[in-house]
């Protein structure tokens, strides 16, 4: 089956104190400064990017929205150690054929949604009906999101404490998982694992540079001025959003990685 690869770029910038609308960087910060000698929090501006590995079909594009920010994970953790596969039992508890792997990338909190079929035709159209969708409303195999969030206190006269920033970051991939029914030729498990273990490669790729590069945004904003700590922690956000876009145009959104099925 004919397939074609793409990467879609989403990012929003929100106050925390409020619901998430569209933009492409910066947010506000407000406080109400306390009794003097004392000092007030600052509303954190998030940044949020999101990188997407896929193989899909040229038609399949959908027309529902996005899911919202708020329905993210957790924050993840911060290990940038190399991705990992975990391996899911069979249905087939036989051990006639092989173990099916299901995915994970270190680093990130996983999500996943289960597809179904018995042929790689099946399995394929089974992902363009239920992968998740990216900002422009397109279908993907696999989607990777990132948050960094900072703040920073402020003192009653309203000038910020840029030394006591800090930050949060939460990454979530998307990963498709089968499961075989019983009788699945060992050729097509084989297959799929070799499939997402390409898929784990290429979503590394994305989340280890935002768990390495995440620090740089706190750096940036301590070494600032309060007039310009927000435009040197989204300069940074910027450096990360282009990496994804590179990254993808190097690999092929995946595919010289092996990342495509069947």
């Amino acid at each position: 089956m004919a397939s074609r690869t793409a990467i879609a770029a989403l990012s929003l910038a929100i106050t925390l104190a409020a619901t998430a609308c569209g933009g492409s960087s910066g947010g506000s910060k407000t406080a109400t400064p306390t009794t003097a000698g004392t000092t007030a929090a600052a509303t954190a501006t998030r940044a949020v990017s999101t990188a997407v590995a896929r193989t899909t079909p040229a038609a399949a594009i959908a027309t529902v929205a996005p899911l919202a920010t708020g329905t993210q994970p957790a924050a993840a953790p911060t290990d940038p150690a190399a991705a990992t596969s975990t391996p899911a039992p069979p249905d087939d508890p036989s051990g006639a054929a092989p173990t099916v792997v299901a995915g994970t990338v270190t680093g990130a909190v996983m999500q996943y949604y289960d597809v179904t079929g018995t042929s790689a035709a099946e399995i394929r159209a089974s992902m363009d009906a239920l992968g998740p969708l990216d900002g422009s409303g397109a279908r993907n195999d696999a989607f990777t999101t990132w948050n960094i969030d900072w703040t920073w206190p402020l003192n009653p006269d309203s000038s910020c404490i840029l030394s006591s920033a800090t930050i949060s970051t939460t990454i979530a991939v998307t990963f498709p998982r089968w499961l075989p029914p019983t009788g699945a030729s060992p050729p097509l498990i084989e297959r799929w694992n070799t499939y997402q273990g390409a898929l784990v490669t290429h979503e590394s790729g994305h989340v280890s540079f935002v768990v390495t590069t995440a620090a740089d945004v706190l750096a940036a904003i301590k070494g600032a001025t309060c007039d310009t700590a927000e435009a040197a922690a989204q300069a940074v956000v910027l450096r990360i959003r282009q990496h994804d876009a590179d990254y993808d145009a190097e690999t092929n959104h995946g595919t010289t990685q092996g990342a495509h099925f069947p």
